[in-house]
């Protein structure tokens, strides 16, 4: 790193630098509608790169997972997202939270990290996102043909906590 600051623990791991940029959360809230659930961000997403979109559909019936994700908005100018229920006419419905390898300036006060060309690298305001499970363990279990291509069928035996 020739920029910055550098951040290192106990593990010799590069915490926070201007080359290592961190996950960070960005936006949360709901979401819900019947075929399409639609989100506006509170705020543009400023990242050159779309965010990332973590959901958790809620548990009450039948669970419906996206069969498609899009963004509205463009690079630098992420305003929102949208997904399509796998199941025509079914109710999508649960909490998201959207993160992106990179800051924006969210807090009042604290600490902030600029990079050599100008960038947020660090803002102490936005709250890293520490992954803890990812369902690595599915199983394909179909197919089905639609009028319009081929579905096809995966399931992950473990719940979420």
């Amino acid at each position: 790193m020739s920029f910055g600051v550098i951040s290192i623990n106990d593990s010799s791991f590069v915490q926070i630098d201007s080359e290592t940029p961190r996950l960070c959360l960005l936006t949360k809230g709901s979401y819900s509608g019947t075929t399409n659930a639609n989100v506006s961000f509170p705020r543009a997403v400023t990242s050159a790169d779309p965010p990332l979109v973590f959901i958790r559909p809620d548990q009450n019936g039948i669970v419906q997972v996206p069969i498609s994700v899009w963004f509205t908005g463009g690079p630098g100018n992420w305003t929102g997202f949208a997904m399509k229920a796998s199941n025509v006419q079914s109710t999508l419905s649960g909490q998201y939270f959207i993160a992106a390898w990179a800051s924006m300036g969210t807090a009042s006060f604290g600490m902030r990290i600029w990079g050599p060309g100008g960038e947020l690298v660090y803002d102490s305001g936005a709250p890293p996102v520490v992954v803890t499970f990812a369902a690595g363990n599915w199983a394909y279990v179909g197919s089905e043909q639609l009028s319009v291509g081929q579905r096809y069928r995966w399931i992950s035996i473990k719940r979420w906590e």
